[in-house]
């Protein structure tokens, strides 16, 4: 049988050949090889937003059946810096500009396939500004009442400055409530 003319599938493959003399003489080897032309896949690639001032940090997941992720690459290194060996994107400069950053990013396994796509990190304005706007006093008590909307719903804060300056306070909100402390 002549191998040299198989096509040979994606997966491993095992080759024996067997050789024998006019004196039966029989001797044999084998080899084991793979065939990979599958690039890796992205799992979890998705656009983002988030708002300006926060510190970015998004871990790309990628699979690839045959031989694994060996490295990622991402184009826009001015603004952002990715893990070669993890995929994790996180920001090299403060993102404080409502911006839509276009990025392309890379991922090869271990014999150089390989798989190129482009997503979008939105940023979007800072709500809020600095936490002091957020609260007042009331009836010049060391009290404050606060309505907030962050597009899941209304917060109702009412809570106490501390001596140490720090707020603490009791919420009435509808589902439970989140434990805060605030020093200014």
């Amino acid at each position: 049988m002549n191998i040299t003319n198989l096509t040979w599938s994606e997966g491993q493959h095992n080759v024996t050949i067997w050789a024998n003399d006019s004196a039966n003489n029989l001797n044999w080897s084998s080899i084991s090889f793979t065939i990979d032309t599958t690039p890796p896949t992205f799992d979890n690639l998705v656009n983002k937003t988030q708002r300006a001032n926060i510190s970015f940090y998004f871990d790309v997941d990628a699979t690839d059946e045959q031989n694994g992720i060996e490295n990622f690459v991402l184009n826009n290194t001015n603004f952002f810096s990715i893990d070669s060996t993890t995929g994790v994107i996180t920001n090299n400069t403060n993102l404080s500009r409502v911006e839509i950053y276009w990025l392309k990013i890379n991922v090869s396994d271990a014999v150089g396939n390989d798989q190129e796509t482009e997503f979008f990190i939105n940023i979007t304005e800072s709500t809020g500004g600095d936490i002091r706007n957020l609260f007042r006093l009331v009836n010049n008590e060391s009290k404050f009442n606060v309505t907030r909307f962050d597009g899941l719903g209304n917060l109702y804060l009412l809570g106490n400055i501390e001596t140490d300056g720090c707020i603490k306070y009791n919420c009435a909100q509808p589902g439970g409530c989140v434990t805060l402390g605030i020093c200014v």
